[in-house]
């Protein structure tokens, strides 16, 4: 008897011109560019019939999103019983969900074209088709601020996409027309309560607090940080039939928190904490190993500086979004809310991004250790990532056949390398992008030399609370300035009695640390409690007795409940502050090998910046520059002066070490 499995190979229609492959967009341009309109109208309409299908097909929105965690069903694996695909908190992280969204937009392609343009005219089914060729899944890009009107003004702020917040969405119909559908972005809806196809509540508490779940079994439709569905009928009851959707909240959570800005000075930037984490992450000469990049485990003899990752940024945007009662806040039901993809698509942007800058960085095989220090598994890309198949054999994709996103048959903005002429132009190509992007771009004729960098370091077992999520708030007097998240669960146990889930089986007999940071000298620089300057100098001795006497942290359970820092249950969690110095390079838009430079002057100079004056090696400078005309720069100081301090994307990073 043969068996049929099914291929995963992405989507390679609209090709061309040439080396051209179609680019993954960001969101809120796919909504807002009449570029996509055809494309958005046959998204809206595919993934509402792919969420429509009945819950047992294998190809089924419901099926394909239980491949993440519950309902721990086997998927195109005939014979395997129940199971569930985890590579979270590995180094397979990143190359695992690539074929997983690869997945999805090869489904959406499949339905736009077999079930979605059919139902057209014949003479609209033209462009339809054109625009299906074209249509890759868009991303969701939560470090960039979007263009919103609060309060009557158009602001800046982190937000979700425009794409999931509407209730309704118009689509075309065959007759002309345009019709009214629920937005199938919003939310997803499933054809009962879930717990009547194996999704279960899952566990909020520690084993020792009291009993809190959230009640996912019961509901028929996805949520978004909802208030507790427990605690008041109505609320409950819009919990269990259309989910509550909280997109303010998200959009509170992104912003970093507001801790005694300086709000008389204008030129200050704000709420820079998510710009902040994806600049260091895609920063040059930041990570050489893409095992430090990509993953949140803690590695034998890892720099202090690298505790941020790929993957630890993702865990605080399924924490930030779903809160405790959101399917996005917990890892067995996160893929059934449909932002899961936007995110997830951005997340593999960043893979992308940082592979094309390190283009040589791949790795051979990763160990994962006991207390011990015994190797007790040893992983590498050859193995296989279940359950995606490659080919109608079976084979399985490993992280090798799944290392480049053409593969499946798209790119991103930033990484269509067929522009460019040379490497090195792709790599300044990339890195303007991301300045543009996520750079604090200093003003004309300001340019920040080098300055102290103070990071708090945050590492704790993820099975604390035995995998309970759980977040570290990291409180200066008293009040948050940033926040870390455990995306973790229990794991629970197949109907046969087996483990569902054999990576957490693995990882918790290991008792794996996770890592993550939290950055403070944004926040150090220019806040002012009772109306006085925290520090008057960035000197690591000033730093040190400020935050001896002011840091502190908690750990927050997502219900809420404190748990008190003299609690043995989180002895295990270290927090601590690092320092370091950036160096700023002084760069101009025209010198060769730095064109992701702002411009200072008003025309380039004829050679490389040879000679800088006036630096302090213990302080951030706003330092007003200007050309010389033999290509120097003439620099103006005030060393003291922290009122007008900023702080810029650019430059070479120091040994950072332990404060205390």
């Amino acid at each position: 008897m043969s068996t049929t499995y099914y291929p995963i190979v992405g989507v390679h229609t609209g090709l061309g011109p040439g080396p051209e492959i179609p680019s993954r967009v960001e969101a809120d341009e796919f909504f807002d560019s009449p570029k996509y309109l055809t494309q958005r109208h046959l998204f809206y309409l595919a993934m509402a019939h792919f969420q429509n299908m009945n819950h047992d097909e294998k190809t089924s929105y419901f099926q394909i999103a239980g491949i993440h965690g519950l309902p721990h069903l086997p998927w195109d694996a005939p014979g395997v019983y129940h199971k569930q695909y985890c590579e979270h908190h590995t180094i397979m992280f990143g190359s695992w969900h690539r074929p997983y969204l690869a997945l999805v937009e090869q489904r959406l392609h499949e339905i736009m074209v077999n079930e979605i343009i059919p139902e057209f005219k014949a003479e609209d089914q033209p462009a339809l088709k054109d625009a299906a060729a074209h249509f890759r899944l868009p991303y969701w890009d939560w470090a960039q601020q979007k263009k919103r009107i609060v309060k009557g003004e158009e602001k800046l702020v982190y937000d979700v996409p425009l794409i999931v917040k509407g209730t309704t969405v118009k689509v075309p119909n065959r007759n002309g027309g345009m019709d009214d559908i629920p937005n199938p972005l919003n939310s997803f809806i499933a054809k009962g309560p879930m717990g009547e196809y194996g999704i279960t509540s899952l566990q909020l508490s520690g084993d020792d607090q009291r009993y809190e779940a959230a009640p996912f079994d019961r509901a028929r439709a996805t949520s978004r940080n909802a208030p507790d569905p427990t605690q008041d009928p109505k609320v409950f009851r819009d919990f269990v039939t259309k989910g509550l959707q909280n997109n303010n909240m998200v959009s509170d959570n992104l912003m970093a928190p507001e801790w005694s800005w300086d709000d008389q000075n204008p030129n200050i930037p704000q709420h820079l904490s998510l710009k902040q984490t994806v600049t260091r992450l895609l920063s040059k000469n930041y990570y050489s190993s893409f095992a430090e990049f990509v993953t949140t485990i803690f590695k034998d003899d890892q720099d202090a500086k690298l505790f941020l990752s790929l993957e630890a940024i993702h865990n605080n945007i399924h924490g930030f979004t779903g809160g405790a009662y959101g399917h996005m806040g917990h890892v067995p039901v996160a893929a059934f809310d449909p932002i899961f993809w936007l995110h997830h698509a951005n997340v593999d942007r960043l893979m992308a991004i940082w592979q094309a800058l390190n283009k040589d960085a791949w790795w051979k095989s990763f160990d994962v250790l006991n207390r011990a220090g015994k190797v007790i598994k040893t992983v590498t890309p050859q193995d296989d990532l279940a359950p995606f198949r490659r080919n109608e054999k079976g084979e399985y994709h490993n992280a090798d056949t799944s290392r480049y996103t053409t593969t499946f048959g798209y790119v991103y903005p930033e990484t269509q390398s067929w522009k460019y002429a040379s490497d090195e132009e792709y790599e300044d190509a990339i890195r303007t992008a991301l300045d543009v992007l996520y750079g604090s771009a200093p003003a004309k004729n300001q340019l920040a030399i080098g300055y102290a960098d103070i990071v708090i370091n945050v590492a704790f077992p993820r099975f604390l609370f035995n995998g309970v999520p759980f977040s570290v708030h990291i409180l200066l007097e008293g009040q948050e300035v940033g926040r870390v998240e455990n995306f973790s669960f229990v794991p629970g146990k197949a109907p046969d009695g087996t483990v569902a889930c054999e990576n957490c089986a693995v990882q918790q007999e290991v008792d794996v640390i996770l890592t993550n940071q939290v950055f403070l000298t944004h926040e150090l620089v220019n806040a002012v409690p009772n109306g006085e300057k925290a520090l008057n100098s960035l000197d690591k001795d000033a730093i040190a007795n400020y935050l001896k006497e002011h840091l502190s942290w908690e750990v927050v359970m997502r219900t809420g409940l404190v748990i008190p820092r003299g609690d043995q249950s989180i002895a295990a969690v270290d927090v601590y502050p690092i320092v370091g110095r950036r160096e700023l390079i002084p760069v101009h838009e025209y010198v060769p090998g730095h064109s992701n430079a702002p411009i200072f002057g008003e025309a380039p100079p004829p050679q490389p910046v040879t000679e800088v004056l006036e630096i302090s090696p213990d302080h951030l400078l706003d330092v007003k520059v200007h050309w010389n005309e033999d290509g120097t720069l003439k620099v103006h100081t005030d060393l003291n002066d922290l009122s007008k301090a900023t702080t810029f994307a650019l430059g070479n990073w120091s040994t950072y070490k332990r404060l205390f």
